[in-house]
């Protein structure tokens, strides 16, 4: 029987807008760039399943590099305007896998 694990990644906020999906098509965008209300702090999940050929990743979170000064495209509005980021280098997947007892060798498929 395969063992699922939920890893923890970091936290994120994102616009209510973008929650709420207000709006369609450009205005959908609009709204979710413009948007003065932000969300709580939402967990960034990335899924570990233990299979008999090896692990299968379902996600692979996010970086703490997403802090770094142009790690994200600086043209890119969401991520300029729509997104704000909490991640420690110790909540990444490499760690959270280590301390799961698996490393990036064991795994066998990224989904």
């Amino acid at each position: 029987m395969a063992k699922i694990h939920a890893i923890r990644t970091g936290s994120v906020k994102v616009r209510q807008a973008q929650r709420s999906s207000k709006g369609h098509g450009i205005a959908r965008m609009a709204n979710m760039l413009i948007d003065p209300e932000w969300t709580e702090w939402l967990p960034i999940y990335a899924w570990a399943i233990e299979h008999r050929d090896g692990i299968v990743l379902v996600d692979t979170g996010e970086t703490a590099r997403v802090h770094e000064l142009g790690y994200h495209p600086g043209w890119h509005p969401f991520y300029q305007r729509a997104a704000r980021f909490q991640i420690a280098p110790e909540e990444e997947l490499g760690p959270q896998l280590r301390a799961l007892g698996m490393n990036a060798g064991d795994v066998r498929y990224v989904i």
